[in-house]
């Protein structure tokens, strides 16, 4: 069966981490993924632990962006795709106008 694509454009969102308890009160190890734009179940993004960091979606983009600027290598087109939720997100850029010439190897 046909998993549903569920996918957005929308990347600009904050996701926080945030320590999960038991129900008695007592703090645990996990810590919990969440979007702070969407309320209750649906803002859950996943689980992990203290040795995993986030990096906010447009921050990725906009260092990405920055990067190959300073180097003259400027998209002409960019696509974002954000899909399971939020919890994964593809930036794709196209270099129509920038050839990359190939060394010659071999004989």
């Amino acid at each position: 069966m046909a998993r549903n694509a569920n996918q957005s454009n929308n990347y600009d969102y904050t996701v926080v981490q945030e320590k999960l308890f038991t129900p008695e009160g007592v703090e645990t190890d996990i810590w919990l993924n969440r979007r702070t734009d969407l309320e209750g179940n649906a803002g859950h993004l996943g689980y992990c632990t203290d040795q995993y960091g986030l990096f906010q979606n447009a921050d990725v983009i906009d260092a990405t962006e920055t990067a190959l600027s300073a180097r003259g290598l400027n998209p002409t087109e960019r696509n974002t795709y954000v899909s399971d939720n939020g919890a994964r997100m593809r930036h794709v850029m196209d270099f129509a106008n920038h050839q990359v010439k190939m060394p010659q190897v071999g004989y």
